[in-house]
């Protein structure tokens, strides 16, 4: 998402994370725990936290990593749960269409593997 934005910010490509963590799942605070990994990733878009998880209910979020893509009227253009290396291209080529910009390929950043023991 930082290299799409990155890239198509200055032709109208807006990036928002929404955290729906609650403070008391993460030891001192899932604020300030996203907040850090915002940092660690080098996000320069908001990241928001919804603590009282009202914009997840407002688009019915029951699956994480959720996406919507919004168009310029508001309207939902594309939704999509879960998250693959090859829907990264796919993103990219709607995000491209919509914007009106050349579709090309962009190199895509491999997702982070999950943090944790292994079992």
């Amino acid at each position: 998402m930082q290299q799409l934005y990155e890239r198509y910010a200055e032709q109208g490509l807006g990036v928002m994370v929404v955290s729906i963590d609650r403070d008391r799942d993460v030891p001192g605070g899932a604020a300030n725990a996203i907040g850090e990994l915002a940092k660690q990733h080098g996000l320069t878009y908001p990241v928001l936290h919804d603590r009282f998880n009202i914009v997840a209910k407002r688009y019915a979020v029951a699956k994480l990593p959720c996406l919507y893509l919004i168009d310029g009227e508001g309207r939902i253009a594309m939704h999509s749960v879960g998250y693959t290396d090859d829907y990264s291209a796919t993103l990219a080529s709607e995000l491209q269409k919509r914007l009106g910009v050349p579709l090309e390929k962009i190199k895509h950043a491999k997702a982070a593997k999950p943090h944790g023991k292994a079992k």
